[in-house]
């Protein structure tokens, strides 16, 4: 799909579909503040009685919540790699390819571009709309 500009004589043709989108994208914003603020709370009074779940029926409709709180466990490496020695660690590790270093051979010479490129895949994410928000004057320059 090619993007151009919208010429002035066809903006009467996007604006109401502009508008509709800049209104639906508030009203998003709004409820996601509100769920954001709703889940804070309830979270938080999760937390204070200790619940792991609750649920609400509503014309056949349970509606539950659970609280979850998932564990991770970080390793400090250097300081695991100094107490076991690099040589006990490097047992644990794996080499792992260096894209600064390739690139940097790669403009060197060192290795063949054309060898990288036939082990390389583009992937293209899915399109999506970025919204943006400025203040501008009267005449609708950038402030």
């Amino acid at each position: 799909m090619e993007i151009t500009r919208i010429r002035e004589e066809d903006r009467a043709s996007y604006d109401p579909v502009l508008a509709q989108y800049l209104e639906a994208k508030a009203a998003a914003d709004r409820a996601n503040d509100n769920l954001k603020v709703a889940q804070a709370a309830l979270l938080e009074y999760m937390r204070e009685k200790h619940m792991k779940s609750m649920s609400h029926t509503r014309e056949g409709l349970k509606r539950q919540v659970t609280f979850v709180q998932r564990e991770t466990y970080e390793i400090d490496e250097k300081g695991l790699k100094k107490e076991l020695t690099a040589k006990v660690f490097n047992r644990f590790t794996s080499p792992k390819l260096d894209r600064k270093k390739l690139e940097a051979a790669m403009n060197e010479g060192a290795v063949d571009t054309m060898l990288v490129a036939k082990h390389t895949k583009t992937k293209q994410s899915e399109p999506y709309l970025k919204f943006t928000e400025k203040e501008v004057n009267d005449e609708g320059e950038d402030r």
